[in-house]
């Protein structure tokens, strides 16, 4: 017995070992993916190519590129099994294609190959199949990689709706004298940054997205392109004039930009004007400036990329959302908002067989568009592994559509550019979801708003509890201030003047979400403001160190008010002072344009001698300019004190008379 037992484990040990692990196999030569065919029809073969590259050892002969296709995965569990283990079940089919060559250290090869699916058309079912590619020298295997096929024989009836949502918002920081704080954002536009590759991805694979855009980024754009700008470096501002490589790129990147707004297939949403934190703005009191972000970042973007901006479907800045924060952008008429996977716990029980919908509803009046968290996890690969993970994106795709083929169902995924390389992995999503023809179209691309209303929420669910940060109580009341010396300043100007406006716009700026954690650098923006207008209040030049003469009980105070303002300004002028009486009122309205302008106060004096008189210099609004004085000398005599004094005269007058007659009868 013991010897049959040692025969059968060394027949065992003789037999040949089945396939290894990825890892395992991966270890002599690196394998990655180039391109392969994402979806396979009966009349389209499968076409693949990888790049194998061989670091150390003693030449691989014999090459041969060997393509696994196994059962269909059947669940998204067992999808993501054939991702990474061999399945339990032999093969449908292992089709070896022989490669010329040889494999010598240092080596990295293309290796191609190309086959027709007609033992899948022979099965006559639409599935998702789990593939292999392995490398093998002299039949032994090298290296291997694991994919994924889609096969459609016949015209799926209803479609996976997929909603892809791009987010250009990088944070740009900039001084408040408008001047660059570091290249980042040059290294976004250049050639292959992160904004350009998403960019160029949009522009290479077409479809139906949506598009976040940043006012900012937008605004500086034009700015780059059109007037130069300046980048704050150590040694001191480097200026870029308009026309230098980098201000071209750029103008280009906005041109390239508006060319996609423009597209039907596009739609457009804008960010707040300077990308808050919409629970930060909510927490601090400062709803009323949320509806101005919202109201300045579609103007910026609607203006500048000249295409229409959707008002009612919105992705908040970084996903930031709470329960308060809702209402506030539901009372701005807004009803669907985008956010990131695991903002919205899964609205479907943990046990549940089935993945859940991409939509929710958060309260009565607004919905949320969620991503699938198993989509998400594709967004990021290392560089190397880009293409193998856009076809295990698509795979997954097409496993939540054979869970419920038959049903009404979407998925949704968000990609920003802060998320590397998103631009190579949007490139290669697009093009695997692109249905080759009509009748292969088992997943079909739609807006978010489209979205929203082919696949409506049928579960509510509640949001996270986020932790935001909020603007101290005196950031918030330094906002407020300088936002009514604003309106003040306004208030004055007789014709439009761009100024203020352009005041408004960078208070806004101050409330970015960087400034909700370092609030030293916001204030920097709101003193910047406050300094501006101090200097325009300057040019207002109130009387002072003179005086006036009344020569008699009536006369005229004369106040002369010049302005040196490149504009007409209006202004109230008043007189204060218990020893006059003001005969047409204390207080008159003058508009200056340049010139210097006297106005009269005819007065009453009430008192002899001298005495001060404040000029007060006011806004229409009411804030103070200025303040001066001028002294008034009043000789005329008071008719009160002339009265007593003439009575006084008589009587005595009238006492000694008759003391004398009195005298003169003795």
């Amino acid at each position: 017995m013991t010897r049959r037992i040692l025969c059968l484990l060394l027949l065992v040990l003789a037999l040949p070992v089945g396939p290894a692990s990825a890892q395992e196999e991966a270890a002599v030569v690196e394998l990655s993916l180039v391109d392969q065919t994402p979806l396979g029809t009966p009349e389209r073969p499968l076409s693949l190519s990888v790049r194998a590259h061989y670091p150390t050892g003693r030449p691989l002969r014999d090459l041969t590129l060997s393509l696994w296709i196994y059962h269909p995965a059947t669940s998204r569990s067992a999808y993501h099994q054939g991702l990474t283990t061999e399945p339990p079940t032999a093969p449908l089919l292992i089709a070896p294609f022989a490669q010329e060559g040889a494999l010598r250290a240092g080596d990295t090869v293309e290796l191609s190959i190309e086959h027709r699916l007609a033992a899948l058309t022979a099965r006559g079912e639409n599935a998702l199949y789990p593939i292999k590619v392995q490398l093998e020298s002299g039949g032994v295997p090298v290296a291997a990689i694991r994919s994924a096929l889609v096969f459609i024989e016949e015209r799926p009836l209803v479609p996976l709706n997929f909603s892809l949502t791009v987010v250009l918002d990088p944070e740009i920081r900039f001084s408040p004298d408008g001047a660059l704080l570091d290249p980042t954002l040059e290294a976004a536009i250049a050639e292959g940054g992160s904004i350009e590759s998403l960019v160029s991805a949009l522009e290479v694979q077409p479809a139906r997205i949506t598009m976040v855009v940043s006012p900012l980024l937008i605004e500086w754009l034009d700015r780059m392109g059109s007037e130069g700008y300046r980048v704050r470096e150590e040694g001191g501002d480097r200026s870029v004039g308009a026309g230098a490589p980098a201000a071209a790129a750029a103008e280009s990147m906005l041109g390239r930009i508006r060319s996609l707004a423009r597209s039907t297939a596009v739609e457009v949403l804008a960010l707040p004007y300077a990308s808050p934190s919409i629970p930060s703005l909510v927490a601090s009191g400062l709803e009323e400036d949320l509806r101005r972000q919202l109201a300045e970042g579609r103007d910026v973007v609607q203006s500048l990329l000249e295409s229409d901006v959707a008002t009612e479907t919105f992705r908040p800045p970084l996903s930031e959302l709470t329960r308060e924060s809702v209402g506030a952008l539901a009372d701005d008429g807004i009803d669907t908002v985008i956010l990131d996977a695991g903002v919205v716990p899964p609205p479907l029980p943990p046990d549940s067989i089935y993945s859940p919908l991409p939509t929710v509803r958060l309260d009565p009046t607004m919905d949320a568009i969620v991503p699938d968290p198993e989509l998400d996890a594709y967004v990021s690969p290392p560089p190397d592994e880009v293409a193998l993970r856009a076809m295990h994106l698509v795979g997954e795709l097409a496993a939540l559509y054979f869970e419920q083929p038959s049903i009404l169902r979407g998925a949704a995924l968000v990609v920003g550019q802060e998320e590397e390389p998103s631009g190579p992995i949007v490139r290669a999503l697009l093009r695997g979801i692109q249905a080759p023809a009509p009748r292969s179209g088992w997943l079909r691309p739609v807006k978010a708003s489209q979205l929203a209303q082919n696949v409506p929420p049928e579960t509510r669910a509640r949001l996270r509890a986020p932790d935001p940060p909020t603007f101290s109580p005196g950031y918030v009341e330094a906002l407020a201030e300088t936002r009514d010396a604003i309106d003040q300043f306004e208030s004055m100007t007789d014709e439009p003047v761009e100024l203020p406006e352009r005041l408004r716009i960078l208070l806004l700026a101050a409330e970015a979400r960087r400034f909700a954690l370092f609030e030293g650098e916001g204030l920097g923006f709101i003193r910047a403001i406050r300094a501006t207008l101090a200097e325009e209040f300057q040019k207002i030049d109130a009387p002072s160190g003179t005086s006036v003469t009344l020569t008699s009980q009536g006369g005229v105070i004369p106040v002369t008010l010049r302005s040196a303002t490149a504009y007409p300004v209006r202004l109230r002028v008043t007189l204060r002072s218990p020893r006059l009486e003001f005969l047409e009122g204390a207080s008159q309205e003058v508009v200056l344009d340049g010139e210097a302008h006297a106005l009269t106060f005819p007065v009453r004096a009430q008192t002899t001698g001298r005495f001060p008189v404040r000029i007060l210099v006011d806004t229409p609004g009411g804030r103070r300019i200025s303040e001066s004085q001028i002294v008034v000398r009043s000789t005329a005599y008071n008719l009160v004190a002339l009265a007593v004094t003439v009575g006084a005269a008589l009587f005595l007058a009238l006492w000694w008379g008759r003391r004398f007659w009195r005298r003169t009868t003795s």
